[in-house]
């Protein structure tokens, strides 16, 4: 007769489930990816249990929030932690050395014939089970108990998940972390002080991908952004701020003063119709970190928006960042006229293009230069004799790098970059 290994029911109903899932959508995978996965029926026996909770946390998020904005979103926070526990789990299983295979030539048609091999073997599999009705009720019974072990279980480890997601990635007191958002062709930089207060300078020239970004930087539970600064009214700088007006709260608006006669500035002008013009000379500070605005003076007078951007010095400790929207070289020369730009890190003007002289560059002597830029922009930034200009200087692109991050106790910093 038959004889059965002893394993817990709930480990053969996950790995059976995992494996039945895998093997039907292998056709699909191989034509759409043209590789499999090798490890997938692990990594869904792992979030088997958590996808459970994840699926009863969304769905309650989605009936609380047709009743009440604020019921949704705390239920959100609470399905925050299995999905975020899912996430990871897939990237660090996709990471594995070896984790899919390439399997080059398959098309529409071996996918159906595959289809057509899996289903005889499984109507041949369901018909000729051996498995007797009693010990099919057997199973029923045990299921229960089963159910509530996954549950448990997903709860567990779910609240497990909270340390490394919520609790040690929170910032210390002690550190000013700057993020130069990979945000495409525009600018982007969120900047974090010691004791967890932001300050967005920019928001590039989508919502959604500004909105990501914020996402992928703040605390999931944090809805509000400080300080919002607009260095200049340009659809690059500008386009993904009213989009942040949908999603977050803001303290205080500041921007240039300057008006644009795009729909884009007209969303933005209706989004924060409460907002603040700064002009050199001004200056606050959030938890020892100064910000000071050295560019325009108020009795500026051009047609260039780009020579209008508000260049702003952030200082904290020893270090000194110099933000300098898209201003042009004759806006820098009256800058540099008129103040010491000497700065540790420099956000490049105008995305690299060739606007910017190499003295300029000189005056500034970075030790870090980012140049936030979009990937194959049309517009060739960052220009060649820019990067010429910038070889004595340790140089990060965002088109390349991805979202550059800066992370300073006053004296010494510390540089990382994730896409």
């Amino acid at each position: 007769g038959w004889r059965y290994v002893p394993i817990p029911v709930w480990m053969c109903q996950a790995t059976a489930l995992t494996l039945a899932a895998t093997v039907a959508t292998m056709p699909i995978m191989w034509v759409t990816f043209g590789r499999i996965s090798l490890v997938s029926p692990i990594a869904n026996v792992v979030v088997e249990p958590i996808f459970v909770l994840a699926f009863l946390a969304s769905l309650l998020t989605s009936l609380l929030g047709l009743g009440s904005e604020s019921l949704g979103a705390a239920a959100g926070t609470a399905a925050y932690y299995p999905l975020a526990f899912i996430s990871e789990a897939a990237a660090v299983f996709a990471e594995m050395p070896g984790s899919s295979v390439r399997l080059p030539g398959a098309s529409a048609t071996i996918a159906v014939l595959a289809y057509g091999v899996l289903t005889s073997f499984a109507l041949a599999a369901y018909r000729y089970s051996p498995v007797l009705d009693e010990e099919r009720l057997e199973v029923r019974k045990r299921r229960s108990m089963a159910s509530r072990f996954v549950i448990g279980g997903a709860v567990g480890a779910t609240l497990v998940a909270i340390l490394p997601v919520s609790i040690l990635p929170q910032p210390g007191g002690s550190e000013l972390t700057v993020r130069f958002f990979d945000i495409g062709q525009g600018d982007a930089a969120l900047i974090t002080t010691p004791h967890g207060r932001q300050v967005l300078i920019d928001g590039g020239p989508s919502g959604l991908r500004l909105a990501q970004s914020l996402g992928n930087s703040m605390p999931h539970w944090d809805r509000s952004v400080d300080v919002v600064i607009l260095s200049h009214p340009q659809e690059d700088h500008m386009a993904g701020l009213p989009e942040l007006a949908q999603r977050y709260s803001t303290t205080v608006v500041y921007d240039s003063g300057r008006a644009n006669a795009t729909g884009t500035y007209a969303y933005y002008d209706r989004a924060f119709p409460e907002r603040r013009a700064m002009v050199a000379g001004m200056e606050f500070t959030i938890d020892k970190v100064r910000f000071e605005v050295l560019w325009p003076s108020s009795d500026l007078v051009t047609a260039n928006l780009n020579d209008t951007s508000l260049v702003i010095r952030v200082t904290f400790g020893d270090l000194s960042i110099l933000f300098t929207g898209d201003n042009e070289e004759p806006a820098l020369r009256e800058i540099v006229a008129q103040h010491s730009v000497r700065a540790g890190v420099l956000k490049v003007p105008h995305h690299g293009s060739k606007t910017t002289p190499s003295w300029f560059f000189e005056a500034v002597s970075p030790k870090l230069a980012v140049i936030s830029v979009g990937a194959s922009n049309i517009f060739g930034h960052p220009h060649p004799d820019t990067l010429e200009a910038l070889r004595p200087y340790p140089t990060i692109r965002t088109d390349e790098a991805g979202t550059v991050t800066v992370r300073s106790d006053g004296l010494r910093i510390k540089i990382s970059t994730t896409r």
